[in-house]
């Protein structure tokens, strides 16, 4: 059920990219399978928390859109922004794992921008 899902979803997906002209011309269909398989992973995450309590996901909401962004400039070879992008997936999946379970932190990030640094996340 779950592939059947995914494999729909690529399909889709490789629509997507030939109608908007992302898909290279090279045959690289293997490879955006995997990539694909691994976002598509990623971004599952945040249909399975709950809703009610915002520190639960906003940050899952961030990685994303972070995610969702690097596929199309993988594909036009923009390696610069992907890295970028990347990083702050990474960032976001660590202030989710802490601020899920800190939410008088998180509303002390709201109320005044103060935030954990990186090492404290680690």
């Amino acid at each position: 059920m779950v592939t059947n899902l995914i494999n729909k979803d690529f399909i889709s997906l490789v629509g997507y990219l030939k109608d908007n002209k992302l898909l290279p011309s090279q045959n690289i269909k293997a490879e955006l399978r995997l990539i694909h398989k691994y976002l598509h992973s990623l971004l599952i995450w945040e249909d399975r928390i709950e809703k009610e309590r915002e520190h639960r996901y906003i940050f899952l909401t961030d990685m994303r859109s972070d995610l969702c962004q690097t596929l199309p400039l993988v594909l036009k070879n923009y390696k610069k922004p992907v890295f970028l992008l990347l990083r702050s997936s990474i960032e976001n999946i660590l202030k989710h794992i802490y601020y899920t379970d800190h939410k008088i932190e998180y509303f002390l990030y709201l109320k005044d921008g103060s935030y954990q640094p990186m090492e404290k996340l680690y």
